[in-house]
């Protein structure tokens, strides 16, 4: 099972508390732990990424995520660490957005001083 510090080990904790933003914006849709494959999708802008992990042992890992950095650098990013982090404490619960109330008018100044006018 991972741990969070497993995560700091195998990314570092930049990585981590990016990670973590992406995670509590709901950019996570999905995030499965099946024996040595993690995998994901995670929502970037318009794109949806498949992000995820080989995990041979803690040091031997394969990055899995479709992401430009991943593909550039070679490296574990956060995209994949938040699908691990979504593995270990639950994808947050989707919020309805709320519609903000519309303001009203502004009064203009014949209606605020013209008796008789409202």
């Amino acid at each position: 099972m991972l741990t969070e510090d497993d995560l700091i080990d195998m990314a570092g904790w930049p990585v981590l508390k990016r990670a973590r933003s992406i995670l509590s914006s709901g950019a996570v849709q999905s995030a499965s732990l099946k024996g040595n494959l993690l995998k994901g999708i995670v929502s970037a802008g318009k794109k949806q990424l498949s992000a995820g992990l080989l995990i041979r042992s803690q040091t031997d890992t394969d990055n899995l995520c479709t992401c430009l950095e991943s593909k550039r650098d070679g490296q574990i990013c956060a995209h994949t660490i938040a699908v691990a982090l979504a593995t270990i404490e639950g994808l947050p619960e989707k919020r309805t957005p709320v519609e903000k109330p519309k303001q009203p008018s502004k009064a203009t100044a014949w209606q605020i001083f013209i008796p008789g006018a409202f």
